[in-house]
């Protein structure tokens, strides 16, 4: 199964869409004129770490802003992105488990960060070996 940013930043939204439906859910930036509250969904880094031959590990950082009209009841948006977060689906039948969740408040917005990391194996590449050389070519007299 292929997985690309863009599906797995979309898993992230529609996990967050189904726990704040009356939130509008925005990627990476909202606008200006957005209306409070809302939540912004942003890939905060992503790192591929090599591991065995072809064998690589791929962990994806999410942020999600969640930006209240009040200061009120943010331990609760804090629980309920946690719980929307640990598993999210970018296609049916594709579930990913979100770990290392944390979340903190910077100037009376909540962040919380996910974890996606999942194994990745790298297409094979065809080898030519020395007994399958042809020499061209020729020697100048």
């Amino acid at each position: 199964m292929e997985v690309t940013t863009g599906q797995l930043r979309n898993g992230v939204v529609l996990a967050v869409q189904a726990a704040f439906p009356v939130c509008e859910v925005y990627a990476e930036t909202a606008p200006e004129t957005a209306v409070k509250p809302y939540l912004v969904v942003g890939l905060q880094s992503q790192t591929q770490q090599p591991e065995l031959n072809r064998r690589y590990r791929w962990t994806y950082t999410f942020d999600v802003r969640y930006v209240p009209d009040t200061t009120v009841g943010g331990d609760t948006a804090a629980d309920r992105l946690t719980e929307a977060l640990k598993r999210i689906a970018p296609e049916p039948g594709s579930p990913f488990r979100g770990g290392g969740i944390r979340h903190e408040w910077k100037e009376g917005v909540l962040h919380v960060a996910v974890d996606y990391t999942f194994r990745v194996v790298a297409a094979r590449t065809e080898e030519t070996f020395m007994q399958q050389l042809v020499q061209e070519g020729g020697l100048k007299l």
